[in-house]
């Protein structure tokens, strides 16, 4: 994965091709913040090992380990959301320029904060579920920022996954249906494990019942995908689907990020004995994280029925 021509060499096959290839400090940015969501989120992933799930241990009542404990629940979290955030940003800035990048920001956090006051709120889309103060201050006492924003994060990961999975070639309407769906699908796949491991291993938010995985009712997942689906289809009114299979979903990041939230969710469900949840995230995101590599596969090699890419190495956004 070690390749620094996506950042280092512009590409001279034409000015629009170019100017989503010509080096460009945003896509380092991008490396770095990567760089910290994965470390952290793996640094995480240590210690809630070191001291499980669920009750605290004794030692954890002592100070200095008390407090520690705390300001990690408090603060890793939204952090690890901040730096994917900022890596998705950045990367968008890079590969589909400042405007773009800013309105998927914009309205990705816009349509999920908007379902998830609703959802708080009346029920409606997802069902009667309320959160905790674990991910940061309640706005309008109800859901936190993190939660949007962590929104944004996945399906700017899902919809690459997407572009590389759906061969184009549908037809305009079809082709960006299609690449919706299976975005919302993506982000499902995420929920399955996501869902358990926030509110049954740990206590982000609880819900008013429980579904088959340990989470939210079955009804819930109509709404993650009605939701995915129509921030796919916002994504994809910014930047047309011809850009996200060229500029976007050749890179690394989006399974990195894909793979790294997925892992994290599922861990936690296996350290909580959420099994169900944990083989359900695994056959889901794993069969999506096959099929994205062998689409970059058709993309790279131009099988897809568009030209490809002269050098696959081009494409690559590497973690060192």
């Amino acid at each position: 994965m070690h390749d620094r021509a996506s950042d280092t060499q512009p590409d001279h096959r034409g000015d629009h091709h170019s100017a989503a290839r010509r080096p460009h400090h945003a896509v380092r940015g991008a490396r770095w913040a990567l760089r910290a969501h994965l470390g952290l989120t793996v640094a995480s992933l240590v210690a809630l090992a070191s001291v499980g799930v669920g009750a605290m241990p004794a030692w954890l009542a002592q100070e200095p380990y008390s407090t520690a404990y705390q300001l990690g629940w408090r603060y890793t979290g939204p952090a690890c959301i901040a730096l994917g955030v900022v890596a998705i940003v950045a990367h968008a800035a890079g590969r589909l320029g400042a405007w773009r990048a800013a309105a998927i920001l914009v309205l990705g956090v816009g349509i999920a904060y908007a379902a998830e006051l609703s959802s708080t709120s009346t029920g409606w889309p997802f069902g009667h579920y309320v959160y905790t103060s674990m991910l940061g201050p309640l706005t309008f006492g109800l859901v936190p920022l993190a939660v949007p924003l962590s929104w944004c994060l996945m399906a700017y990961a899902a919809l690459a996954l997407a572009a590389r999975i759906v061969p184009p070639g549908a037809g305009p309407l079809l082709d960006r249906l299609a690449l919706a769906a299976v975005a919302a699908v993506a982000l499902l796949a995420w929920d399955l494990a996501m869902d358990p491991a926030m509110s049954r291993a740990t206590a982000h938010w609880t819900w008013e019942g429980s579904g088959p995985l340990g989470g939210g009712p079955v009804a819930s997942w109509a709404g993650w995908l009605g939701t995915g689906t129509a921030i796919g289809l916002t994504f994809l009114a910014v930047a047309a689907p011809e850009r996200w299979r060229r500029d976007v979903a050749p890179d690394a990041l989006a399974p990195a990020l894909y793979a790294a939230n997925g892992a994290f969710a599922i861990v936690l469900c296996a350290l909580a004995g959420l099994w169900p949840a944990a083989l359900a995230g695994t056959v889901a995101m794993g069969a999506l994280l096959v099929a994205a590599h062998r689409g970059r596969a058709r993309l790279t090699s131009g099988s897809i029925g568009g030209p490809g890419l002269a050098d696959p190495r081009e494409a690559s956004i590497t973690l060192a």
